[in-house]
């Protein structure tokens, strides 16, 4: 059957159809014709119902996939017919598509495959892959129920918020799996690359548990637009909820497909004086520069006046802008020597002010500020800090939320991939093929 004998039913429908629209609007009086929302919601519903039937016909034409000759994909190995499967999709027009594929075995491997499956690109989603892509999409941006009303609002395709949080969970779990195929590594140039790590709490089943986050991006990414504020025209984000021996796997990931050194010389590592931060640079980039950012650092000199002097008094706050500005311009004798004058009773306030002392003893190699502003370099933590708001905090972290430590991870490996801005639909057919 042709596709002209095939669509003539549906397509007279549909003409039908407009043309009723037509009549409603010619013939009826001003305040009694359809307004536009009403036209345009009925188009769609005419256009849908023509697509649905075109979706059936060309698929048609795939047939179940089954062929003499057939090789399993994974060993080379002839497969074998066992029997012809069957399988419902909801379509991006609403309807339902009805396969039939044939399944086949491979003794060799002893694994089944379905070459049609493989050939559309079909994962286990009961949705088709256009379809599964917007959901995907606006599972990652918006709590699942919220997602549902998002599509039937712009698709005019009813779904439940379980469907969604199946199919963006799903997409996820693969992105944790699987290592997407990478161009093969750029040379490292002499620009310099900066490198911020940080972590951000998750509410889970399990009690609350840290993401670690890292963004990457090059100096020449970061554009000054005024005194006090950057723009990051290029960045790329990893990150997962694990140990930081798993993070640096994913940082590997990421410095392969940017342009920086295998040793890190032309790195800058930003952290906020967390030792895994530091142990990671050592592994992974033994030759990146260090720096705790800024504004953690003057965070912790806060927290040491607050408890001398109690918390948002006028006393802590002029002690700690003076010890802040003594850290922002390196004077380090001055700020410790400030610190040796402190002669606390109580001993948490005692706590405090040894705290304070060894974390800057620890960290001062790595509070070249006033060095660092000289040179024209990145002090502070704004990128991996909107990246935790934004990438972590904006989807997981919502109020009245927990969630499965599984779910956790799969939904933060799609934001990941949502905030690099990477092709959505091209990663999903490279994650299915």
């Amino acid at each position: 059957m042709d596709a002209q004998t095939r669509l003539n039913p549906t397509l007279r429908e549909f003409v039908s159809g407009v043309q009723k629209l037509w009549e409603s609007i010619a013939e009826q009086g001003i305040g009694s014709r359809p307004n536009m929302r009403t036209v345009e919601l009925e188009l769609r519903s005419l256009l849908q119902q023509l697509g649905q039937e075109a979706t059936e016909f060309l698929f048609e034409a795939y047939g179940t996939g089954k062929a003499k000759g057939q090789r399993c994909g994974a060993c080379g190995g002839s497969l074998h017919f066992k029997s012809i499967n069957e399988k419902e999709l909801m379509t991006l027009q609403g309807g339902r598509l009805h396969l039939e594929r044939a399944y086949y075995y491979c003794q060799t491997c002893q694994q089944g495959c379905l070459p049609l499956d493989v050939e559309l690109g079909l994962t286990r989603a009961e949705l088709t892959p256009a379809l599964a892509d917007v959901v995907e999409l606006v599972g990652v941006v918006a709590p699942f129920e919220s997602a549902a009303r998002l599509v039937k609002t712009a698709l005019g395709i009813s779904i439940s918020g379980e469907r969604v949080r199946r199919t963006a969970e799903a997409a996820g779990q693969r992105c944790l799996e699987e290592d997407l195929p990478s161009p093969a590594k750029p040379a490292a140039d002499d620009a310099l690359h900066y490198l911020l790590v940080d972590g951000g709490m998750v509410p889970t089943r399990e009690g609350f548990r840290e993401a670690k986050l890292g963004v990457c991006f090059g100096a020449n990414d970061c554009i000054q637009i005024s005194d006090s504020r950057h723009v990051l025209v290029r960045k790329t984000f990893f990150g997962d909820i694990c140990d930081p021996e798993e993070l640096g796997r994913l940082l590997d990931a990421t410095v392969r497909r940017e342009r920086i050194a295998d040793d890190g010389t032309n790195c800058d590592m930003l952290g906020d004086g967390a030792p895994w931060i530091w142990n990671l640079r050592n592994d992974r980039l033994p030759a990146a520069r260090e720096t705790v950012d800024w504004y953690h650092a003057k965070e912790h000199v806060f927290t040491t006046a607050h408890a001398v002097y109690g918390e948002g008094t006028p006393r802590a706050a002029a002690w700690a802008h003076l010890r802040a500005n003594e850290l922002w311009r390196g004077h380090f004798l001055k700020l410790f020597a400030a610190l040796d004058r402190l002669r606390p009773k109580n001993r948490a306030v005692q706590a405090s002010v040894a705290d304070l002392r060894r974390y800057l003893r620890i960290n001062q190699r790595r509070m070249r500020y006033a060095v660092r502003r000289r040179e024209g370099l990145l002090v502070g933590s704004g990128p991996i800090e909107g990246g935790i708001r934004y990438v972590l905090q904006g989807r997981l972290k919502r109020a009245g939320m927990r969630w499965a430590l599984l779910g956790a991870r799969q939904i933060l490996a799609l934001r990941i991939l949502w905030a690099n801005n990477d092709d959505w639909s091209a990663r999903h057919l490279q994650r299915t093929a």
